[in-house]
C-alpha cells in the first residue's frame, strides 16, 4: 500500500499515475461511491483500480451519515497485508484554520487519526505540493 497525500488541485492523481504508468481507467473515484460501503465488494473493484481517490470524501460522507468509517480502515489494511496492490490518494486537510462547526473539526480530526495509521501501514508515503512528489517514508 501507498499513501499520496497533499492540498487540493495540487496534482497528485497526475503524479501518482505518471509514476506508475497506469490510466485513468485504474481509478476508483470514492467520492461517490454508494453508502453504506460494501467492503467486499470494495475490495473486489479495487482489485481491479488499485488506486483509490478521494479518500477523503469518502470519510466525510461516511462521518455524515453517522457510520463508523474504522471498519474500512480494517479493510484497507488488511488488503495491505495480502501484498495486494493500492494506493490511497488523499488531500489534506489539517493545516490551516480550525474549522468552527465540530461536526468538521470531527471529520478533520478522524481523517487526520486514520491517515496516520494508513501512513503506519504503508510501504511508501508521498506528499505531492505542485505535481511534485517527495517520499517522506520508505520501508
Amino acid at each position: 500500500m501507498e499513501l499520496i497525500i497533499g492540498g487540493a488541485y495540487q496534482g497528485k492523481l497526475d503524479y501518482l499515475l505518471s509514476l506508475t504508468g497506469y490510466s485513468k481507467d485504474k481509478v476508483l473515484d470514492v467520492s461517490n461511491i454508494e453508502l453504506p460501503i460494501d467492503a467486499n465488494l470494495l475490495l473486489k473493484e479495487l482489485a481491479d483500480r488499485p488506486i483509490l481517490y478521494q479518500f477523503h470524501l469518502l470519510i466525510k460522507r461516511l462521518l455524515e451519515q453517522d457510520l463508523d468509517p474504522y471498519p474500512l480502515l480494517d479493510q484497507l489494511i488488511h488488503q495491505q497485508s495480502e501484498g495486494k496492490e493500492l494506493f490511497i490518494i488523499c488531500n489534506e486537510i489539517g493545516n490551516g484554520i480550525v474549522p468552527m462547526l465540530p461536526s468538521d473539526r470531527y471529520y478533520r480530526e478522524t481523517l487526520g487519526r486514520i491517515l496516520c495509521e494508513l501512513a503506519k501501514e504503508s510501504k511508501r508515503v508521498h506528499r505531492v505540493i505542485l505535481g511534485i512528489g517527495t517520499i517522506i517514508k520508505e520501508d
